[in-house]
């Protein structure tokens, strides 16, 4: 483990328009415009969001990501998440 041992490792995306630069916690999540497994589902709940750091739009990100090759993450033809070992309908 990179942090070594932890009973919960829990990951707070984001909190409304809170940023946050502690050495205990970071909001938003730093590795936020890097994670397209995160980015999808969180933009199917509200595709307008941006960061509250910069102004930029998410939805530019998970664009950039998946220009990249996706990262891991198998969409359907209508762009919502889906898990590759289920098979297409």
């Amino acid at each position: 483990m990179r942090r070594g041992a932890r009973t919960l490792d829990l990951d707070i995306l984001l909190c409304d328009s809170l940023v946050l630069d502690t050495p205990e916690l970071c909001v938003p999540h730093p590795l936020l415009s890097e994670r397209l497994f995160v980015l999808v589902p969180l933009l199917e709940l509200d595709p307008d969001l941006r960061d509250p750091r910069t102004g930029e739009r998410m939805a530019d990100w998970r664009a950039r990501l998946e220009a990249a090759g996706g990262g891991g993450v198998y969409l359907h033809p209508g762009g919502s998440y889906t898990d590759p070992s289920i098979p297409e309908a």
